[in-house]
């Protein structure tokens, strides 16, 4: 699914198919231009960059006429391309969310434990379940980050302290770890397309 302008393609060839590669690399583009297009989506040229990675052992292909065909455009090849992350979304997220927890930490005593539960149900894990499919394969420095504010949120919900079992108190609200979450949801999302072909962008696919 490309919720993200972060779609990278990669081909393996030898230095001697250098002129089949570039073309199987423009059908495959094509290919994916014109599944884009049939689902509302729109991919950018003028974003697009190209990189050739080698073996250090060998000498660097000429590559100075080396273009890809990308819509109206000739893309050359570069020494370094960007590498879009999820970074500034995630901050978001946890800034956002810390903003939340402190609030409802400030009136937990006022609250019971099943309408705290409401509460953070209803405004953090909805922010960390929003989209998360998303964050499938993100650094485990990231995941962290999010997993300390579901931590957090369970600690005020069960008023425990910081000392107390984290993964006892998440079994006792029966709440998935946040990369369990994200692997839920994609298997959620696949067994729908498997079992019900909706949505039908995702059933074609499998």
């Amino acid at each position: 699914m490309f919720y993200a302008d972060d779609i990278q393609l990669y081909l393996n060839f030898d230095r001697g198919n250098l002129n089949y590669a570039v073309s199987q690399m423009e059908l495959c583009i094509q290919a994916v231009r014109q599944w884009m297009n049939n689902n509302y989506l729109k991919l950018s040229d003028g974003k697009t960059e190209v990189v050739v990675f080698r073996n250090k052992k060998y000498d660097e292909p000429c590559l100075d006429n080396v273009a890809l065909e990308i819509g109206d455009r000739h893309v050359p090849y570069t020494s370094k391309v960007r590498n879009l992350s999820m970074d500034k979304q995630i901050n978001q997220i946890c800034q956002s969310t810390m903003f939340h927890l402190r609030q409802i930490g400030q009136i937990r005593k006022y609250l019971d434990k099943p309408t705290t539960e409401k509460l953070v149900h209803a405004v953090i894990s909805s922010r960390l379940d929003y989209c998360n499919s998303l964050l499938y394969g993100v650094s485990s420095s990231q995941l962290n980050r999010l997993q300390k504010l579901q931590n957090t949120a369970a600690r005020i919900t069960s008023r425990v302290g910081r000392h107390s079992s984290i993964t006892q108190v998440r079994k006792e609200l029966h709440w998935l770890p946040v990369e369990s979450r994200i692997d839920y949801k994609i298997l959620v999302l696949v067994f729908r397309a498997m079992k019900y072909g909706t949505p039908a962008y995702l059933r074609d696919l499998l």
